[in-house]
């Protein structure tokens, strides 16, 4: 049983590099955004909460909302993930970004 590395991937390219790790993990991007997103949301939360003593946790979600989006975009573009999971991403990023939007302070 041979297993696929690095050496006999089909192409070269950037694409099939990106495309490795989704061969053992199918899910392989799909937790990278996830972590991405609680990542840049906590670490946004807790430098407000340093900074002025006191932390919004809707701002933290919608700005790491926007970057959700950029992101999956971007990661869809190379076709990393799919149509249903740019979709439930986009979806997500816009209902954090309503409610930082339309909530008063």
């Amino acid at each position: 049983m041979t297993y696929t590395s690095l050496t006999n991937l089909s192409g070269s390219d950037l694409k099939d590099l990106l495309q490795y790790p989704t061969i053992s993990f199918s899910g392989f991007w799909e937790f990278i955004l996830l972590a991405l997103f609680f990542i840049i949301a906590t670490s946004s939360y807790f430098a407000e909460v340093n900074r002025t003593g006191r932390g919004n946790l809707l701002s933290s979600l919608g700005v790491a909302g926007i970057i959700l989006i950029v992101l999956s975009t971007l990661i869809r573009l190379l076709e990393l993930i799919s149509r249903d999971m740019l979709i439930i991403n986009v979806v997500l990023g816009i209902v954090f970004l309503a409610l930082w939007m339309f909530t008063d302070n």
